[in-house]
């Protein structure tokens, strides 16, 4: 691995697939849902393509510096890891290999780094406002909003596309784009550029993208055998198993309560399942812009609302759930539940550890709610935006582009970036490298006592300021010898939504002697004769213009605030229900409508491209 005459050998060899930090898809890098990232289809990426085309001139600029034997300095400005102890940028050796590697395709480049320092967000945007810029950033967020402002509107950030497009400046990242496309689509703006480049996360059956659409609501087994009770299957039967649950309680001279409180509003966001609505990680209270019969909706703003509300009122009217649900705080929630004396519990995590306790639990399956026949639940995205980007002012575009499609190359990047070299290969002689003991990473400094762990090892030395995981290199419970994942096969599943196959890696087996390897099990049998629920249609990121963006976060906070506050009030009966019209009327008057309306525009060209002829 990252031997001289491998980097020789492999130069323009395989494509890489990255990825940077874990975001949320709807909030992008930073801030709000309006500051998110933009999709398209394949058909605007090939438009795309051939727009760039028209920069060929100033591709094959990049032959002529190639040769050249005058050095090149880069700056790039970074971070270190937030767990990264006593060390420095210069101790993450990845900049080092980065050198060597462009040195070994003759480019004479010095690499100059800058640590962004304890407010990385305050120093980029001190930077960006008097546009004084590094050549590279790497693993310091860029907002949706910034890459409209500084890159649309300013022209101030470099445009990746037509140096995608160049098989000889990225060929790896080239050769990703041309496979998949989709990669891509979440990160061109507004304007057809791209300006930052892609992270891609593998999915994992039974973890990213793989996971059984259950509810997050977790229901004692032994309860519903005590009851005579399967799982729900709807809303109706939801409420009837809490009864159940309930006089069981009071039989046993109890309160009644079954259910104490939702740190993450999964009864809700169950509820809002069951109505029909996926395409975003629901809220509590409706107030996230989600899909719905292939139209972009804000839940709280239709009439499912009422459906929502009547159920919920009568969890809470009935006794079913704490009369603090809504003013419990977290951990007295997860301190209540650890007594194991109620039948439906939040987060199993905070309350069990022994793994003979999950045993008994099984996360509850989605339900349907009214007329909704069909339930799915949307995968997070496994493509993450704005952690690598760079200055249109560069003045030398070609060289920064070849040295990021070094995070591209599954053969010699990756695996550096990630883990460095292997034991006895170093090229420049940094470290022993690494070596696999029993499926694991280790190294000399981790044998020596010197780091706890290969973990502890990797915060420090390896990956410098973003955790990453890369399709076919990345992190895998297990190591092959020569340092590959250990996969366990694959299984895929039809997407319900789009009909396509979706392939998982098989990453670990689960068995009853870990902390929840009952509870997976259960769920694995479940994907097994439960039709599949999940589906990677999700509404993505978006761009919007600055005012724009502003106005959407005014009226979302209005709005949102509007809709929380009375939904608690319906719940509780503070406020009738008979008051439900008056509440849309309410809502309406705030400028629902038009915000909704911002999102359909924002989200028109991916919906068409998923439920468009």
């Amino acid at each position: 691995m990252f031997s001289k005459q491998g980097i020789m050998k492999r130069l323009s060899v395989g494509a890489l697939i990255l990825a940077m930090t874990g975001t949320s898809l709807l909030t992008g890098c930073s801030g709000s849902a309006s500051n998110a990232g933009s999709q398209t289809t394949e058909a605007q990426v090939t438009k795309n393509t051939e727009q760039a085309k028209t920069t060929e001139a100033e591709s094959t600029a990049a032959q002529s510096e190639a040769v050249s034997s005058e050095p090149v300095t880069i700056k790039i400005l970074t971070k270190l890891r937030e767990l990264a102890k006593d060390v420095t940028l210069d101790d993450v050796y990845i900049w080092h290999y980065l050198e060597y590697y462009m040195r070994q395709q003759g480019y004479n480049v010095t690499i100059e780094m800058e640590d962004a320092g304890a407010d990385p967000g305050e120093r980029m945007s001190l930077l960006l406002n008097t546009g004084d810029l590094p050549d590279i950033v790497i693993g310091i967020g860029l907002s949706n909003v910034d890459a409209v402002n500084y890159g649309v509107n300013e022209g101030m950030l470099l445009d990746w596309l037509p140096y995608l497009n160049d098989p000889e400046i990225m060929p790896n990242a080239n050769a990703l784009l041309s496979s998949n496309p989709e990669y891509f689509e979440e990160v061109i703006c507004s304007d057809g550029k791209i300006y930052s480049l892609p992270g891609i996360e593998e999915r994992t059956y039974l973890w990213l993208a793989g996971n059984y659409a259950g509810s997050d609501v977790y229901i004692n087994e032994d309860w519903l055998e005590a009851c005579n009770l399967e799982p729900p299957q709807t809303s109706e039967e939801l409420l009837d198993m809490m009864r159940a649950f309930s006089e069981k309680k009071k039989a046993e001279g109890k309160d009644g309560v079954v259910y104490v409180a939702s740190s993450r509003g999964a009864i809700e966001n169950s509820i809002w399942s069951g109505l029909g609505f996926y395409g975003s990680g629901l809220s509590q209270f409706g107030t996230t812009i989600s899909i719905k019969d292939g139209k972009v909706e804000l839940p709280a703003a239709t009439e499912d609302y009422r459906t929502f509300i009547e159920i919920m009122h009568s969890m809470y009217s009935e006794g079913l759930i704490s009369q603090d649900y809504f003013t419990i705080d977290t951990d007295t929630a997860a301190s209540i539940e650890s007594t194991l004396e109620y039948p439906m519990i939040d987060n199993p995590f905070k309350t069990m550890t022994d793994p003979k306790a999950f045993k008994s639990w099984i996360d509850m399956p989605p339900f349907t709610v009214g007329d909704n026949t069909t339930v799915v639940k949307s995968v997070r995205s496994n493509v993450t935006t704005g952690n690598l980007w760079a200055s249109a002012e560069t003045e030398h575009p070609e060289i920064v582009a070849k040295m990021m499609d070094f995070f591209y190359d599954k053969q010699d990047g990756v695996p550096i970036w990630l883990f460095g070299p292997k034991s006895g290969e170093d090229p420049l002689g940094l470290v022993e490298g690494w070596t696999v003991k029993d499926g694991k990473f280790t190294c000399k400094e981790v044998e020596d006592g010197n780091y706890d762990n290969w973990d502890a090892y990797a915060q420090n030395r390896l990956i410098g300021p973003y955790p990453s995981c890369t399709i076919g290199v990345g992190y895998a419970d297990s190591r092959n010898e020569d340092g590959s994942p250990n996969y366990l096969g694959t299984k895929s599943y039809v997407d319900p939504i789009t009909g396509k196959e979706v392939e998982m890696v098989i990453k670990a087996v689960y068995t009853d002697d870990i902390v929840d390897g009952a509870m997976r099990l259960k769920k694995e049998a479940q994907w097994a004769t439960d039709p599949v629920h999940v589906t990677t249609v999700r509404l993505p990121s978006v761009y919007l213009d600055g005012e724009t963006a502003r106005h959407a976060d005014e009226l979302s906070m209005l709005i949102g605030d509007q809709i929380k506050t009375e939904s608690v009030n319906f719940i509780t009966g503070k406020r009738p229900i008979s008051e439900l019209d008056q509440y849309f009327e309410e809502i309406k008057s705030l400028g629902v409508d038009e915000f909704v309306e911002i999102y359909r525009n924002a989200y028109s060209r991916y919906i068409d491209s998923v439920f468009g002829d």
